[in-house]
């Protein structure tokens, strides 16, 4: 239904209507033109799209009205129908303290916010360091206190932080509230300590005050906790808004005079506008900076500021400006409603990816391809910033994790490349308290990793209708890969184990490692895990008997194997688009593969592209290419995404290849690093794959590489 109200200069015109008054001051915030027309249009049934505000050029011209040119959602502050949410006034000056109580007994009540994510306490600290509200210092407690943790944007705006020569000091009641330290404090630190007191709380985690920002063996350690830490607080604030650690909690110690919701007084209800506002702050800096990453996928409930508040948690979602109605509590049992998290792992829960000691390599990439479209303020913080995900996830993983890589799939993790331009960062000097990372790792270079490669190689877990054997690309090791460690200078082998038991289902009564047994379909399943029990995996992988130890700086930079070169030219790719990749051929011009640059500045010029360039083989890898018609499963279009990319057709190569197989057949390719030398160190220009007859009639040589 829809009530016509005229020209906005109609509507202006009539002063005496306090209705009219009130529309007319709220469109004046958004347009100008006097002839806009204006009409609400109000639901007439139950659950259909919101009261709306409409402007439309010439609403009178024809009987017909025209298309609308913007509209303005609104909610009216008491519902149109039985059980429908409906808008709730706010004040402007301060969060209504009551109100997040209200939403804290709520949530402690649900079944599913009753304990954490999962079980941390491999990582749990013998103890921790708080803000003590109450005595404006900092104190050392158990780890299992009652606490509430902050998550917020640094920025670049140097502050107050602990730090070893002032630690001690700030353990002195009233320390943090003595004048010159108070002052020094971030605003959106300041708030938080004033709110978690409101809430009749008593100790606040902050990465700025409660690690020591310059002991680094201390640092590293709670690096690694943050999984425990951010699970275990009774929940978390979330300063979604501002750039930096200066810019506060709204409506805690400063106005909220940036919110401004449209509200129209008609004369027996009030009209506030339905602005789309994310509970979990998924829209504001705070969801794009790289830090925040593991904060929120470790939060169990999240006190969200951004404009207004919101609460976030496993079961539910509360907002200051709707009120939801009590009726509505069955709808949200079961429901995982974070949707920053489903972001981060979709359709995958964060207790089973992280503790059922099953690597599961596909919530890997998903959280690596997640993060790594985020912003750091400091390019060498990649991998602490993403470190207590993989102390999360260590001991699913057997052999841990060698700058962001694991392993047990080394072959294939070493097989990223970039989705769009990215550039490996200058070195730079920032705090002195980061590094930058080597050439052969996603966290070297600033990018979105295309994961296509890690999608199709990653096949040890089969899913009954959803993973075809056909659909992957396999892959068989080549080398054997070191590492050195820096302290003592030993070289120690890279797990790559992925391979070890792959042979099980071919070899007749091959003895299975322990903890797996063989099933009637062919298939391995874990038999001692309960949660796995219906699980089935294509071959068996070691399973990690403990946490790895973490890697963070253990090792230096740079991967030492025995390799096969030869020398390849580079020809242009025929997408004039596509600069990053080329296509490689022989020295007698025959087609032998294709490379992927890891970034515009790898790029060679084009001069240099009839020259012969050094490649050197990593792995072996094979992948079926199926016509249309040899594709299984359900029928679809020709065209569609899921028979493109099937198999060895998702390869940019696969056009070639399908020539050079007469339609389909087995594609085996060798993948290699294009690679350039600087001081006798080797360094990954970019990744490609090279036909495997064509690669055996190079003059191939054995070489040993350092690859930094």
């Amino acid at each position: 239904m829809e009530v016509l109200l005229g020209s906005l200069q109609h509507v202006r015109q009539k002063t005496q209507c306090s209705s009219c008054r009130s529309i007319s001051a709220e469109v004046a915030t958004k347009k100008s033109n006097l002839s806009l027309e204006l009409a609400i249009s109000i639901p007439t049934r139950q659950f259909a799209a919101p009261v709306q505000l409409v402007y439309c050029d010439n609403i009178f011209a024809t009987d017909q009205r025209s298309t609308p040119t913007s509209s303005t959602s609104l909610r009216p502050t008491k519902p149109l129908f039985p059980n429908e949410k409906y808008g709730k006034a706010w004040a402007a000056d301060a969060v209504d303290l009551p109100l997040v109580k209200s939403w804290i007994e709520k949530c402690n009540l649900h079944s599913k916010c009753s304990g954490a994510v999962c079980d941390f306490s491999n990582l749990k600290p013998a103890s921790l360091l708080f803000i003590d509200v109450n005595h404006n210092c900092l104190i050392s407690n158990s780890a299992e206190a009652k606490y509430l943790a902050l998550s917020y944007v640094w920025g670049r705006s140097a502050s107050f932080e602990t730090t070893k020569n002032n630690v001690q000091s700030l353990r002195c009641p009233g320390a943090l509230s003595a004048v010159g330290t108070w002052d020094a404090l971030p605003a959106t630190i300041k708030d938080a300590i004033h709110l978690t007191k409101s809430l009749s709380l008593r100790y606040l985690w902050v990465d700025r005050l409660c690690i020591i920002q310059d002991d680094n063996d201390s640092k590293k350690n709670l690096l690694q906790a943050m999984p425990f830490i951010y699970a275990n607080a009774q929940f978390t604030i979330v300063a979604a808004e501002g750039m930096d650690a200066n810019h506060g909690l709204c409506g805690i110690s400063c106005h909220r005079q940036n919110v401004h919701l449209a509200r129209i007084d008609l004369p027996n209800v009030t009209l506030l506008e339905a602005k789309h506002r994310s509970a979990d702050g998924s829209k504001s800096p705070w969801a794009y900076r790289g830090w925040t990453f593991q904060e929120a996928i470790f939060s169990k409930r999240m006190l969200v500021f951004n404009g207004l508040v919101s609460w976030v948690c496993r079961q539910a979602q509360y907002y200051e400006e709707v009120e939801i109605p009590t009726s509505w509590a069955d709808y949200y049992q079961g429901t995982e409603l974070r949707s920053l998290f489903v972001t981060a792992i979709p359709n995958r829960k964060l207790a089973n990816l992280v503790w059922n000691g099953i690597p599961d390599l596909h919530g890997w990439r998903q959280l690596v391809t997640s993060y790594q479209k985020r912003d750091l303020t400091y390019d060498s913080d990649a991998l602490n910033a993403f470190e207590g995900v993989q102390a999360a996830l260590r001991l699913g993983f057997h052999g841990g994790f060698l700058h962001g890589l694991p392993e047990m799939f080394f072959d294939m993790a070493l097989l990223w490349q970039p989705r769009l331009t990215c550039y490996q960062p200058a070195p730079r000097k920032s705090n002195g308290r980061n590094k930058l990372f080597p050439s052969w790792s996603w966290a070297g270079w600033k990018s979105e990793v295309d994961d296509l490669m890690w999608e199709k190689c990653f096949n040890h877990v089969y899913e009954s209708g959803k993973s075809l054997l056909d659909d992957c690309i396999e892959i068989a090791p080549l080398v054997e890969w070191r590492k050195r460690t820096v302290e003592n200078s030993q070289f120690e082998p890279v797990d790559n184990s992925y391979s070890a038991f792959r042979t099980c289902s071919s070899v007749p009564n091959k003895v299975l490692p322990g903890g797996w047994s063989f099933d009637e379909k062919g298939h391995f399943y874990v038999w001692n895990r309960q949660y796995d029990s219906e699980k089935r995996f294509r071959y068996p992988v070691r399973i990690a008997e403990q946490a790895n130890e973490p890697h963070l700086g253990r090792y230096d930079n740079h991967l030492y194997f025995r390799a096969q070169r030869a020398w390849l030219r580079l020809t242009s790719w025929p997408d004039s688009q596509s600069s990053l990749r080329a296509n490689l051929e022989d020295v007698i011009g025959n087609w032998a593969g294709m490379v992927r640059f890891n970034s515009e500045d790898s790029v060679f010029p084009q001069e240099d592209f009839r020259n012969s360039q050094e490649f050197v083989a990593i792995s072996l890898g094979c992948a079926k290419i199926l016509t249309n018609d040899q594709i299984p499963g359900p029928v679809h279009p020709p065209d569609s995404e899921f028979r493109k990319n099937f198999g060895g057709r998702v390869l940019e190569e696969s056009g070639q290849i399908q020539k050079l197989l007469a339609g389909s057949g087995t594609y085996e390719f060798y993948n290699v690093l294009l690679i350039e030398r600087a001081n006798g160190i080797a360094y990954r220009k970019g990744l490609g794959r090279v036909l495997k007859s064509v690669w055996e009639k190079q003059n191939l040589e054995e070489i040993d590489v350092v690859l930094g």
